[in-house]
Protein backbone atom coordinates (compact mmCIF):
# COMPACT_ATOMS: atom_id res chain seq x y z
CA UNK A 1 0.00 0.00 0.00
CA UNK A 2 1.26 3.87 -0.72
CA UNK A 3 0.44 7.17 -0.39
CA UNK A 4 1.14 10.18 -0.92
CA UNK A 5 3.67 11.87 1.85
CA UNK A 6 1.67 15.08 3.59
CA UNK A 7 3.04 18.68 2.78
CA UNK A 8 4.44 18.68 6.28
CA UNK A 9 6.00 15.55 6.39
CA UNK A 10 7.45 16.80 3.11
CA UNK A 11 9.37 19.60 4.53
CA UNK A 12 10.83 18.23 7.53
CA UNK A 13 12.25 15.08 5.37
CA UNK A 14 13.72 17.85 2.44
CA UNK A 15 11.72 16.56 -0.27
CA UNK A 16 9.19 18.45 -2.64
CA UNK A 17 7.36 15.44 -3.53
CA UNK A 18 7.03 11.66 -2.78
CA UNK A 19 5.05 8.47 -1.68
CA UNK A 20 5.54 6.56 1.32
CA UNK A 21 5.64 2.81 1.56
CA UNK A 22 2.67 2.05 4.54
CA UNK A 23 2.47 -2.06 3.71
CA UNK A 24 4.80 -3.98 1.28
CA UNK A 25 2.83 -6.89 -0.23
CA UNK A 26 3.92 -9.11 -3.20
CA UNK A 27 4.98 -7.11 -5.48
CA UNK A 28 8.04 -5.26 -7.11
CA UNK A 29 8.29 -3.30 -4.08
CA UNK A 30 9.67 -6.03 -2.04
CA UNK A 31 11.34 -7.30 -4.91
CA UNK A 32 13.53 -4.05 -4.32
CA UNK A 33 13.93 -4.86 -0.70
CA UNK A 34 12.56 -1.54 0.21
CA UNK A 35 11.13 -1.00 4.02
CA UNK A 36 7.65 0.00 5.36
CA UNK A 37 7.78 3.59 6.02
CA UNK A 38 10.74 4.15 3.17
CA UNK A 39 9.44 7.77 1.11
CA UNK A 40 10.07 7.12 -2.95
CA UNK A 41 11.34 10.43 -4.09
CA UNK A 42 12.53 9.61 -7.67
CA UNK A 43 13.19 6.85 -10.49
CA UNK A 44 15.71 7.02 -13.23
CA UNK A 45 15.77 10.58 -12.01
CA UNK A 46 11.13 10.70 -12.46
CA UNK A 47 10.11 12.70 -9.69
CA UNK A 48 7.21 10.50 -8.11
CA UNK A 49 4.10 12.10 -6.88
CA UNK A 50 1.32 9.59 -6.90
CA UNK A 51 0.90 5.65 -6.24
CA UNK A 52 0.01 5.66 -9.83
CA UNK A 53 3.05 7.56 -11.40
CA UNK A 54 5.02 5.61 -9.11
CA UNK A 55 3.16 2.17 -11.20
CA UNK A 56 3.61 3.90 -14.71
CA UNK A 57 7.20 4.69 -14.33
CA UNK A 58 7.62 1.32 -13.15
CA UNK A 59 6.04 -0.70 -15.67
CA UNK A 60 7.76 1.78 -18.57
CA UNK A 61 11.13 1.32 -17.29
CA UNK A 62 13.62 -1.48 -19.10
CA UNK A 63 16.70 -2.12 -18.14
CA UNK A 64 18.72 -0.67 -14.80
CA UNK A 65 16.52 0.80 -12.41
CA UNK A 66 17.70 3.84 -9.90
CA UNK A 67 15.50 4.14 -7.12
CA UNK A 68 15.97 7.37 -4.45
CA UNK A 69 14.32 7.14 -1.00
CA UNK A 70 14.28 9.10 2.22
CA UNK A 71 13.84 6.24 5.03
CA UNK A 72 12.02 6.66 8.87
CA UNK A 73 14.86 8.69 10.04
CA UNK A 74 15.07 11.47 7.07
CA UNK A 75 18.48 9.55 5.46
CA UNK A 76 18.21 9.40 1.58
CA UNK A 77 19.43 6.44 -0.19
CA UNK A 78 20.05 5.70 -2.90
CA UNK A 79 19.61 1.99 -4.48
CA UNK A 80 20.31 0.51 -7.93
CA UNK A 81 18.60 -2.32 -9.26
Amino acid sequence: VLEVVPKLERSRLGITNGIRIRQIGNGLIRQMELSEGDVVVSINNYQITSPQELEEVLVKIRGRVYVEIRNKDGQQKRYSY
